[in-house]
């Protein structure tokens, strides 16, 4: 995935306290898990993202309908991030190194983008004439992408938010619509088209510069299907063309990756040297990881469990991800040149059911799980 410098700054928000929490013994291998604990009246908490530091953003809440954004520094201790609106929901999404927050806020007219830096809180308005933003992804400068959305409700309009908070239209031809997946460093855009008419191709892979111009990648002739699912520092890309991991240099020239033997492959994430993850599925569904040269190997789920589906790697070659037990979900991680996955266990020691490793930092931290009523991350050891 897309990494970024880390950079310690600290965020003036509003500190409403926390309690202690607790920190599981080494397990795992080794991996310490963390519980991330709810604001002081509310009953549960969950983490989405944390950053190089530790420090992990995500929602508190009561009940269903009552959500406050909030941010765990390294203390552990839950800080609510102050919302627009007096009695406005809030959710944190996630967090750059440079401690710059990016979430949503639901109002009247409904959810808002918010971006939330050393000054505060600051909405990112939709376009002229829509009523949404949604928020998908930032960068490590603050630059925000995601969807501007009318009060109809559909053909959303994709949009940078850079510096200025100032929406930017990225450009999408007539009778499309734009998804991004994510945004660069350097401010540039990721994502998709597609067609609105059925016409093909049905969707092509897509950056769009920070002025919003577009920017097709290449594709096989007569392809249907084609999407950027993440860029690397160096502009390398990974996503899928007609059910094909594929691979995209910075120069938007692509090759397919190759495969173990199966009829479907994606590829989810790259790392700053070129190695990628994804799955590869015919009858059921193999772990997998692409070297620099392409080159393919099957990542194995624990002992007891199937499924494994990879969905990030840092730049030490760390995979996370989750497998199944049953029907259930649980995180699991594979070890920088290891193929075998370990489970990722909650502050008790105890199988996490239902829950995923989404990413992993540089650093080693680890976000995606859930033990009850609390959040929980990790932290692998150091190597």
């Amino acid at each position: 995935m897309w990494r970024r410098l880390a950079v310690v700054v600290t965020v003036p928000v509003l500190v409403v306290g926390g309690s202690a929490v607790a920190v599981g013994q080494p397990s795992s291998h080794g991996c310490a898990a963390i519980e991330l604990v709810p604001l002081p009246g509310d009953a549960w908490a969950d983490a989405n993202d944390v950053n190089e530091d530790g420090v992990a953003v995500g929602v508190s809440g009561v009940g269903k309908d009552i959500d406050h954004a909030v941010m765990w520094s390294r203390d552990r201790l839950p800080v609510r991030l102050e919302p627009l609106g007096a009695n406005d929901e809030t959710t944190a999404v996630a967090i750059n190194d440079a401690g710059v927050v990016m979430g949503t806020e639901t109002t009247p007219v409904g959810e808002r983008a918010v971006r939330w830096d050393r000054k505060g809180a600051h909405e990112l308005v939709p376009l002229p004439g829509d009523v949404r933003s949604l928020p998908t992804a930032i960068n490590g400068r603050g630059d925000v992408v995601g969807r501007s959305v009318s009060s109809a409700g559909y053909n959303a309009r994709v949009v940078l938010w850079g510096r200025s908070g100032a929406p930017v239209e990225l450009s999408v031809p007539p009778n499309h619509l734009g998804d991004v997946a994510g945004v660069t460093d350097a401010g540039v855009a990721y994502g998709f088209l597609e067609a609105l008419d059925g016409s093909h191709p049905l969707s092509q892979a897509a950056f769009w510069r920070p002025d919003g111009a577009l920017r097709l990648l290449e594709v096989p002739e007569g392809s249907v299907y084609s999407e950027v699912e993440d860029v690397n520092e160096r502009g390398v890309a990974v996503g899928r063309v007609n059910g094909t991991a594929y691979r995209w240099d910075a120069d938007g020239h692509g090759q397919p990756l190759d495969d173990l033997a199966e009829e479907n492959t994606d590829a989810f994430a790259v790392n700053s040297r070129g190695e990628s993850v994804g799955i590869s599925v015919i009858a059921f569904t193999r772990g997998t990881r692409w070297g620099r040269a392409g080159h393919v190997r099957e990542l194995f789920p624990p002992a007891d469990t199937w499924m494994p589906w990879p969905h990030d790697i840092n730049d030490r070659g760390v995979v996370v991800g989750t497998a199944q037990r049953g029907w259930d979900t649980y995180p699991v991680v594979w070890a920088a040149g290891s193929d075998q996955a370990t489970e990722l266990l909650d502050p008790h020691g105890a199988a996490l059911t239902g829950g995923g490793a989404a990413k992993v930092t540089n650093s080693g931290y680890v976000t995606g799980g859930r033990a009850g009523d609390r959040g929980v991350i990790w932290r692998l050891p150091r190597s």
